[in-house]
């Protein structure tokens, strides 16, 4: 029975907090697949016509994301994240005026992203980011104060912590630069300024830390090279 399941998936989806808590990651990430097979067979029973059913096994699948995420595992994260984000963004089309759905369709797309740029696949990842920016950008602008104006203002800014790290990366050519492991002997040049660890201000967006260096010209020209922060270069 379909309630049967749904119970079972609760107790697995408390099981994976409790172990989550303790740090034991591996054993919280064994109860959510459980709990994601369960809310999937029920979800599948509704055939798309339960909305209920649908958001919470999107919710047990972000949340199997988040400790794959946790774990290094990108490539199983990004499919349970990309999965959650589906769901959502097909919730979200049949009521575009429900602002739950907007809002979860944005959390769980943030989620999505951040494995898409593990994984290097960074210009997917700035398509998405900028698709969500308008909607927190415009609950900024509706709450004045108040709780949902706390979590507007952190997930807007979340996004642009993602976004203006990724224009560096797409701006230096990498986005489809495969992961290698790269030597650092003889790769600065003699008139580079070296910086190990840094601090660049962005006006209207904030600060981001960086590893990398500040290349000058003898014409007195300057680029800045990030390194390590999306694999290599």
């Amino acid at each position: 029975r379909a309630d049967d399941r749904l119970h079972l998936a609760l107790v697995e989806g408390a099981q994976a907090v409790v172990f989550q808590k303790r740090d034991e990651l591996a054993a919280s990430a064994a109860h959510l697949e459980r709990a994601v097979a369960l809310t999937g067979e029920v979800a599948a029973l509704s055939q798309g016509h339960d909305t209920a059913r649908e958001y919470g096994h999107a919710i047990q699948l972000n949340n199997l994301a988040f400790v794959q995420q946790r774990l290094g595992r990108w490539l199983p994260a990004l499919h349970s994240g990309e999965g959650a984000f589906r769901i959502l963004d097909r919730i979200h089309r049949q009521d575009p005026g429900n602002p739950l759905w907007a809002a979860r369709r944005a959390i769980f797309g943030q989620g999505y992203a951040h494995s898409l740029v593990q994984l290097g696949r960074h210009d997917e990842a700035l398509a998405l980011l900028r698709s969500l920016e308008g909607l927190w950008r415009g609950q900024l602008d509706a709450f004045a104060a108040g709780p949902e104006r706390a979590v507007a203002q952190r997930r807007w800014a979340m996004n642009r912590k993602f976004i203006f790290p990724l224009l560096l990366a797409l701006s230096a050519g990498c986005a489809t630069t495969p992961r290698t492991t790269l030597s650092h002997t003889a790769q600065f040049p003699a008139d580079a300024l070296i910086t190990q660890r840094g601090t660049l201000t962005a006006p209207f967006i904030g600060q981001f830390t960086f590893n990398g260096y500040l290349a000058t010209s003898a014409e007195g020209g300057k680029r800045l090279i990030v390194t390590e922060n999306f694999g290599s270069v």
